[in-house]
């Protein structure tokens, strides 16, 4: 029974210490990307999706 809430708490610990990783990750600025509009391909594909298939 020790064992298991020894690892209980290090999953626990674990999974904390991801998570705050990840949030530091999304609070640095990202330089905003140039988006550049080209005119040579305007044709266009549908995408069809139907949940479940």
């Amino acid at each position: 029974m020790k064992k298991r809430k020894i690892y209980l708490t290090s999953f626990f610990i674990a999974l904390f210490l991801l998570f705050l990783a990840g949030c530091s990750q999304k609070s640095q600025e990202v330089p905003d990307k140039k988006v550049t509009v080209s005119l040579n391909n305007t044709k266009t594909i549908p995408t069809f999706f139907f949940h479940g298939w």
